[in-house]
């Protein structure tokens, strides 16, 4: 979860065994790859926070996961995500930036 209270909000992945980052959300909306896969974005304008929900974590989607503004000015809030395995019972999992 990431509290931001502008117009720009960017989710950055940067993968465990990679140093390039890849957008998953911006001013456009959600990236393609990852909207097709179930994650979402969920925003609540009243409180300006901004979940990154998966329906499902795959191997490939261990890493840091890193919000901030579009315009790179605010205070950046990340999270690195483990994953440790693929099992049929997940259901979600909800990335929570503090």
């Amino acid at each position: 979860m990431s509290h931001y209270s502008g117009s720009s909000l960017h989710w950055k992945f940067t993968s465990t065994d990679a140093l390039k980052q890849r957008d998953i959300y911006n001013d456009q909306g959600l990236n393609p790859s990852y909207a097709n896969r179930g994650v979402r974005v969920q925003a609540n304008s009243n409180t300006g926070e901004y979940h990154l929900v998966f329906a499902a974590a795959e191997l490939h989607d261990a890493g840091t996961y890193t919000c901030q503004d579009g315009d790179g000015r605010g205070e950046a809030h990340a999270a690195w995500l483990a994953v440790l395995g693929q099992f049929a019972y997940v259901t979600f999992i909800e990335i929570i930036v503090f």
